[in-house]
């Protein structure tokens, strides 16, 4: 049960990263927030991609520890 309320927490955090990604985009038009944001959104995209995987191999039984994928 707990894992179950663990592995739905984790897809929410990132809508939740995301929301507050587009408020704070679309509350500013200063040049250097925007570079931050930027940069917000890569990293974001960086942990989405990451935990996809990290989920498809799950879910296979394909993931071990100790690979590239663990430092995203």
């Amino acid at each position: 049960m707990i894992g179950q309320i663990i592995g739905t927490a984790y897809p929410l955090a990132t809508l939740v990263l995301i929301f507050c990604l587009l408020l704070l985009l679309a509350s500013t038009h200063d040049r250097e927030i925007r570079l931050v944001v930027l940069i917000l959104s890569l990293a974001l995209f960086i942990l989405v991609t990451t935990d996809s995987i990290y989920d498809f191999q799950e879910l296979h039984n394909l993931y071990r520890t100790g690979t590239l994928l663990d430092v995203g």
